[in-house]
This record gives C-alpha cells, sequence and structure tokens, in this order.
C-alpha cells in the first residue's frame, strides 16, 4: 500500500481570525523599511499580490497568510481583531 507524500512540510499558521489589514501591512513595511518587492520575497508571492493587498483589493486568504507570517517571522505580532485597529506590535525574539 502507498501512502500519500507531503509536498511541502514547512508548518504554516492557522488563523481563526482575519489575516493582517491593508493599513497594518502598509505600517508594518514602513517600520521594517521593506519594499513591497522585499515583503514578497518573504512571503513567497508576487509584489503584484502585495500590492493588490494593500489598495484594498481582494487576494486569496492564502496570500494573506502568508505575507502575516512572513512579517511574524521577523518579530511583528498583530493584535488578535485587525478590524478594530491599526497597529503592530515589535517583538524581540530570542534565538
Amino acid at each position: 500500500m502507498r501512502t500519500a507524500k507531503a509536498v511541502n512540510t514547512k508548518p504554516r499558521p492557522c488563523y481563526l481570525f482575519p489575516a493582517t489589514s491593508p493599513d497594518q501591512c502598509r505600517e508594518v513595511r514602513a517600520i521594517l523599511k521593506w519594499t513591497r518587492q522585499e515583503l514578497a520575497d518573504a512571503a513567497g508571492v508576487t509584489p503584484w499580490v502585495v500590492a493588490a493587498f494593500e489598495d484594498g483589493r481582494e487576494v486569496l486568504a492564502f496570500y494573506e497568510i502568508e505575507i502575516r507570517a512572513a512579517l511574524e517571522a521577523v518579530g511583528i505580532g498583530f493584535p488578535f481583531d485587525s478590524s478594530s485597529t491599526v497597529g503592530a506590535l515589535m517583538r524581540v525574539i530570542s534565538r
């Protein structure tokens, strides 16, 4: 009997609440001094996806999660309810 092989074994977060808001994304990019290209590279998406998301256009939820995960990987924390406030928290990640 053959078993299914996982294509991508990289763990991904699972969010039960909205991902990042477009305003939060722009704000965090400014804090990090990242271009859309740099965020796209970190998230594994295209710069068009980042631009569309920041402009408030509809993108797949998967892309929103990838963008949020990339920002969290460099120490950004977000409020639980992204619709109630614009803001992000910087965390110190000790290695």
